[in-house]
């Protein structure tokens, strides 16, 4: 799979596309979004994307 989307990396880099958005609801249905950079794309697969977190 990594190498599919080093693939997909390079295809996207050589269009000039910097973030890819990704677009889902949530379990109450809500749609949420994710933004994720390009250079990024196989460390996110790997490791889940990078969230914010609350603090309290």
């Amino acid at each position: 799979m990594l190498h599919d989307l080093a693939e997909t990396r390079r295809l996207l880099e050589t269009q000039g596309i910097d973030v890819v958005r990704l677009i889902f609801t949530d379990l109450l249905g809500m749609t949420r979004s994710k933004d994720l950079l390009v250079s990024q794309l196989e460390r996110s697969a790997a490791h889940g994307p990078a969230s914010a977190r609350a603090r309290g």
